[in-house]
């Protein structure tokens, strides 16, 4: 996941409202967001490689994780675990947001560099790898590979600046998720340093990325009230055309007797793992 804006209004009827692209290589293999057969109160996206997530809530405990690499040049080396585990984790967790860091924090060298955004139903909780954790303060957000709202990243001004517009005057579900889908690259002298080459620095400032093997795979979109959690997943293939869609409804009265919530039938298959 590698943009990300998000309003927190701890106090208000819609607590989050979040919209989020997901940018990884297309050979890697992706389940789109579905229950988990292994842990159906998991509604997720999977990495079928590492069998983590980038972004998930779990039905039936009420809770929520999102998570976006740091682009840097200390962060390109291997590291022993995926991050995708950190997401996963939390989900099955049942430590409160700031317990749950706490513990990841002294595991941090086992990762490579990550932003981790969680919420247990109460608090809004992010851990920059470098940082030590900090509750969310109220208001609209934007992250991407570099710490929550960090200025001097022009896709995530813009992806701050179209959430508000959306939130002044708020469309579907599907509008929200598509918020993100502008393919315009920032002016080079616009553009922070993380590492890689000014050309690849380029091709990376898009809110949407389209690169030969390696783009935005999904979009997001989800808004957690009071009463119920609505989320919507587009896919897109290598060419940035939209192929799946996966739309979800958590009713807060059905989630302790039954936490599958009900699911579109237009779909991705998720792992089933024994």
């Amino acid at each position: 996941m590698c943009l990300i804006a998000f309003d927190w209004q701890p106090e208000t009827e819609t607590p989050l409202i979040l919209v989020a692209n997901r940018d990884e290589y297309f050979h890697r293999g992706t389940a789109a967001m579905s229950c988990w057969l292994d842990q159906p109160e998991i509604v997720a996206g999977r990495d079928l490689e590492a069998l983590g997530t980038w972004l998930g809530v779990n039905a039936g405990s009420g809770r929520f994780a999102a998570l976006t690499n740091i682009r840097a040049p200390a962060y390109r080396r291997g590291c022993e675990k995926s991050r995708g585990q950190l997401v996963s984790g939390f989900l099955q967790s049942a430590l409160p947001a700031s317990r749950y860091l706490d513990e990841i924090c002294r595991e941090r060298p086992s990762y490579s560099g990550f932003n981790l955004l969680v919420f247990d139903g109460e608090e809004l909780y992010h851990l920059n790898s470098e940082k030590q954790p900090r509750p969310v303060e109220p208001g609209l957000h934007g992250l991407s590979n570099a710490c929550l709202d960090t200025p001097g990243w022009p896709k995530v001004e813009s992806a701050r600046r179209k959430l508000c517009r959306w939130l002044e005057q708020p469309g579907s579900m599907k509008d929200l998720a598509l918020l993100l889908d502008s393919r315009v690259l920032a002016a080079p002298d616009t553009l922070p340093d993380t590492g890689v080459s000014p050309a690849e620095e380029h091709s990376l400032s898009a809110e949407f990325i389209a690169m030969d093997g390696y783009g935005t795979r999904c979009s997001t979109a989800m808004i957690w009230g009071r009463d119920h959690v609505r989320l919507l997943e587009i896919t897109y293939d290598c060419d940035g055309r939209i192929c799946g869609q996966s739309e979800f409804q958590i009713n807060r009265e059905d989630r302790l007797s039954d936490p599958r919530p009900w699911i579109s039938t237009d779909r991705s298959p998720v792992l089933n793992v024994t």
